[in-house]
């Protein structure tokens, strides 16, 4: 909401599951994220939806690790219905890209990995956090694949960095 971004980022989410062939569900970002399914009782509209996802619980802190332990609940259910499912999916995640700076956390660790923006090296790599490699041994530690995962930081105006070339199966898309 503080960057103007939520309206849009709705919509987008809206159309998106209600393409995906995952069913009618995606996760919202907060420090507790809900998995909210669209009402798809006939009659119901793209404002029904609206509605129903902006009125849920939203903001504070974006926990990016519950998110993909959602995510990874979701593929299983997917799984029992469908044996030969194995996680191939393209993922997109809509954000402002102001990833919490804490969000390293995972499983109950207490060490934090974290890009460093006071780091002055010239390879941010180095420092960057490693939530991509901790997603691709949660989905693989699971028998699936690691999901195509799209960051689009929806907030061009203020530094974030979700995504780095460094990690195979991320992309970054920016902006509206």
């Amino acid at each position: 909401d503080s960057y103007n971004v939520m309206g849009p980022a709705i919509v987008l989410g809206i159309i998106t599951t209600i393409l995906s062939n995952l069913g009618n569900s995606f996760l919202t970002f907060h420090e507790t994220p809900t998995l909210i399914t669209l009402d798809m009782r006939e009659g119901t509209t793209i404002v029904d939806w609206y509605k129903q996802v902006r009125t849920s619980s939203w903001g504070g802190s974006t926990n990016i690790d519950k998110a993909m332990l959602h995510l990874l609940e979701l593929f299983k259910i997917v799984r029992s219905r469908d044996s030969s499912f194995d996680g191939r999916v393209n993922h997109i995640i809509f954000t402002d890209g102001q990833f919490n700076p804490n969000f390293a956390r995972f499983n109950g660790s207490t060490e934090y990995q974290r890009y460093d923006t006071h780091y002055t090296g010239t390879d941010f790599s180095e420092k960057w956090n490693p939530f991509a490699k901790r997603m691709e041994i949660l989905f693989h530690d699971n028998g699936f694949a690691l999901p195509l995962t799209c960051f689009w930081s929806m907030n061009a105006n203020s530094p974030g960095f979700p995504a780095h070339s460094k990690y195979t199966g991320l992309t970054l898309a920016e902006g509206l």
